[in-house]
């Protein structure tokens, strides 16, 4: 999640985003040519990039990013609004009717360019809009109910992230959990923070494997 000016920008915020995914997929797939041992290493991915009142939102796989409403027929409630790149559900006709379908990432980076390209929104910011954007260590083991309450209850974004990380342990999610929050206002306020593999802090950089306190 990442803020910037339109002066800054080279191109409208969808494209500039666009081509940061490239780069990120294309570095894996020159890092896989140097080691062939880490053939088969990819990964999923939901990035925000915010210019003025337009936030560019792009996802591969089954990273979400969830929405606050701050404003509108919507305001109060939390949906999600990127959509799992996953075999079944909807991206499959009548997966429901096939036994035993397993949830199988249908997109994600992994250095190739075949299907790879991310799904990319645009949105207009409103105040008071709170936007999550998180891996699956929290996703896959809390409830929507229990997100919507995080992002409603917590006066910032800082306390908002602690509660969430807080809660995917207390409800079993693994260590590779990373959550950013960023809430609109007549001054956007930005806050990142997540848990990665081997306990080390993913996005603040902070290492060590201490549980943030719930707020």
């Amino acid at each position: 999640m990442h803020p910037a000016t339109p002066a800054r920008l080279r191109g409208s915020p969808a494209d500039v985003l666009g081509r940061a995914v490239n780069a990120a997929n294309d570095a894996l797939g020159r890092r896989i040519k140097t080691e062939p041992e880490l053939a088969g290493m990819g990964t999923t991915l939901v990035a925000m990039l915010i210019s003025g009142t337009t936030a560019a939102l792009a996802n591969v796989g089954d990273s979400r990013a969830h929405l606050l409403h701050g404003q509108g027929p919507q305001r109060g409630q939390t949906t999600q609004i990127t959509e799992d790149h996953v075999y079944g559900g909807r991206l499959v006709a009548d997966a429901a009717d096939v036994p035993n379908l397993p949830e199988r990432l249908a997109r994600f980076l992994d250095g190739r360019l075949d299907g790879r390209s991310p799904d990319i929104t645009l949105l207009t910011l409103q105040s008071g809009d709170r936007f999550l954007l998180c891996s699956d260590g929290l996703s896959s083991y809390v409830p929507l109910g229990l997100i919507h309450v995080a992002l409603a209850a917590t006066p910032s974004p800082a306390e908002a992230v602690d509660r969430l990380i807080t809660t995917a342990f207390d409800h079993g999610g693994p260590d590779n959990i990373t959550v950013a929050v960023s809430t609109s206002s007549a001054q956007t306020a930005r806050s990142l923070r997540g848990k990665g593999e081997r306990g080390q802090s993913a996005i603040a950089l902070r290492t060590g494997d201490d549980r943030p306190s719930a707020s």
